[in-house]
């Protein structure tokens, strides 16, 4: 892995990606801003403050500390801030780690010890009830085929690049582990 895995500075901070959007401008709210924090965090930790910063500049984001992480951008905005990350990358499996970055780290407080009580398939149907939270273009179905097994699909009303197939995909795989 390009850049080693060990923060520049041994602080942690929360980032937060909020839009920088003049008043008025016509945003749309797709997606949550929880989306690419562990990817624009990864970039902070592992390359420096300035790839992260540079990389979210070329979507039209800027970097914020923060505890909340509360925020909306555009599809538009999202997909560009995915390119811009990876292409400071090595390569699709350094993207694909990046992606889920620290996720167990983000805030979910006293919901953490729940999932870590509940079953694979209680945490996809805490997602899907829950999609509303992170997405307003996505839909979730899940299909139990057998006790231990489901079909997990996924629908946005926006065309979607590979990469944030990718981004999905590692997210979606670090949810049972949190």
């Amino acid at each position: 892995m390009v850049g080693g895995g060990a923060p520049e500075s041994g602080v942690s901070s929360q980032l937060r990606v909020v839009p920088s959007i003049e008043p008025g401008a016509d945003e749309t709210a797709d997606l949550s801003v929880r989306i690419v924090q562990p990817l624009a965090r990864y970039l902070d930790e592992v390359y420096s403050t300035q790839v992260a910063a540079t990389a979210l500049a070329e979507a039209g984001l800027e970097r914020e500390a923060s505890e909340d992480g509360s925020g909306w951008l555009s599809h538009e905005r999202y997909e560009a801030f995915l390119s811009a990350a990876r292409a400071v990358m090595e390569d699709d499996d350094e993207f694909l780690a990046a992606a889920a970055y620290r996720y167990s780290d983000m805030a979910y407080g006293p919901l953490r010890f729940v999932l870590w009580a509940a079953s694979p398939w209680a945490i996809y149907e805490l997602g899907r009830r829950n999609i509303r939270l992170i997405s307003n273009i996505s839909t979730i179905e899940n299909e139990r085929i057998a006790h231990n097994e489901f079909i997990h699909r996924y629908r946005s009303v926006r065309p979607e690049s590979p990469l944030s197939s990718m981004v999905r995909r590692a997210q979606t795989a670090a949810m049972p582990t949190l």
